[in-house]
């Protein structure tokens, strides 16, 4: 108010900092025309926010490029910056700008870097101190996610992004998120990061993965337009007969997934109709041996229980299975296994959570089958609407049926 006291200008230089780097930059900028005390307030902010959505009505694509260019020039800030957010959003024409500003960022202490729409190429990110990496709809060229000059490097994120390159690499990185990318190259693309404790692998072409030794929790979900589907299927389904589908194909003698999952404890491995990876990787199954919490959907039960049985038989301390099926046709093959010839599994198995929309044939015969292995095994079924939510009431199985063509004898408990 007029001829109010200023108390936010009465505020420690650390605190007053803080509060402009919620701004967006050109309104913190702003901020010198308010008193003696703020004109040059703007140039110690930790936090940096840059954005044209706050310029399309203050001047031109180009006006902001020399915004950006006196901001991010040697000089022009006075203090350590930790944090970035960078949105070159309708800003095309100026990309080769944006690699220019990044690494100026980056020369000083930012921990954490927020970037989208925009190209990155050779060379790789160099800083001593990033922390965090977060990259949305960018186009990744070269060698630019080799992070052998990023020691600190523990998160990185991608989402929506054109990756032209086959490798991303770092012995930092514990955590790994990549959402709907999509790699143009010749061949399989790789991973490979020793350090990762976390990995999200969604929608995104399957890449080889190196070992992870310190893996703790993992998601796996293929693309269903990869490489990896059986095309002679019909409705994407896997055909059964090919093959891909039976494991048989020129695939070379290793894992491309499996193999650097060997190490996680808590693990989710979805595939859509038609998805053959996991089930060829099982040719080569490694042995999880911290595995305790598994999550599986329709590609483990989809021809045959036997990818359901050899994972299971590699898994030695799983406690929980939780199996997510779909109500599609069922292409399950009923197979006769002899008690004798039934795989070990393991005896800390205690909970198998079956996840579905309705109780069918493929349903009682999973039962049956999970029976064979002993009665300490508490089984589960959750009925799940079609928008994927559970409802308040679960199926406890108290008979197995003594033929296939029973039904299983059911009690719903409220």
């Amino acid at each position: 108010m007029p001829g109010g006291e200023d108390r936010i200008s009465a505020l420690p230089d650390g605190v007053l900092q803080h509060v402009l780097g919620f701004l967006p930059a050109h309104d913190a900028v702003q901020t010198s025309v308010l008193a003696g005390r703020w004109r040059h307030a703007w140039r110690s902010i930790r936090r940096l926010h840059l954005s044209p959505e706050d310029w399309w009505d203050r001047g031109s694509p180009e006006h902001l490029k020399n915004f950006f260019d006196a901001l991010l020039s040697p000089g022009g800030h006075d203090s350590i910056l930790e944090e970035a957010k960078l949105d070159f959003d309708g800003l095309v024409e100026d990309c080769a700008h944006a690699e220019v500003w990044i690494r100026r960022i980056l020369s000083g202490q930012a921990q954490v870097l927020d970037v989208s729409f925009a190209t990155l190429e050779n060379p790789p990110l160099v800083s001593r101190h990033l922390r965090k990496l977060e990259l949305t709809e960018m186009i990744l060229e070269g060698d630019v996610l080799d992070f052998a000059s990023c020691p600190a490097l523990e998160d990185l994120k991608m989402a929506d992004c054109r990756l032209y390159l086959d490798k991303i690499s770092s012995q930092s990185v514990k955590r790994l998120n990549i959402d709907s990318c999509y790699f143009f190259c010749d061949c399989r693309p790789s991973i490979s990061i020793p350090s990762l404790l976390w990995l999200l692998l969604d929608s995104c072409i399957v890449p080889f993965l190196g070992s992870m030794p310190s893996l703790e929790t993992a998601f796996v979900k293929p693309a269903a337009y990869s490489r990896d589907c059986c095309i002679r299927g019909a409705f994407k389904e896997c055909c059964g007969i090919c093959a891909e589908c039976t494991g048989d194909g020129d695939h070379g003698s290793r894992c491309v997934l499996l193999g650097g999952l060997a190490s996680a404890i808590h693990l989710e491995l979805v595939a859509e109709p038609g998805m053959l990876i996991f089930g060829r990787d099982l040719r080569w199954c490694p042995t999880f041996s911290n595995l305790k919490t598994l999550l599986l959907n329709e590609w483990c039960v989809a021809i045959d229980f036997r990818a359901l049985l050899c994972i299971l038989e590699h898994s030695p301390v799983l406690e929980k299975l939780i199996l997510r099926l779909s109500k599609r046709r069922e292409f399950i093959t009923v197979l006769s296994y002899p008690m004798e010839k039934l795989p070990a599994i393991s005896k800390h198995l205690n909970i198998v959570e079956i996840r579905c929309r309705d109780v069918n044939g493929r349903v009682c015969r999973i039962l049956k089958l999970l029976s064979r292995f002993g009665s300490a095994m508490q089984i589960s079924i959750k009925l799940v609407s079609q928008l994927s939510t559970c409802f308040s009431f679960e199926t406890w199985l108290w008979h197995f049926p003594a033929n296939d063509d029973d039904e299983c004898n059911i009690i719903v408990q409220g």
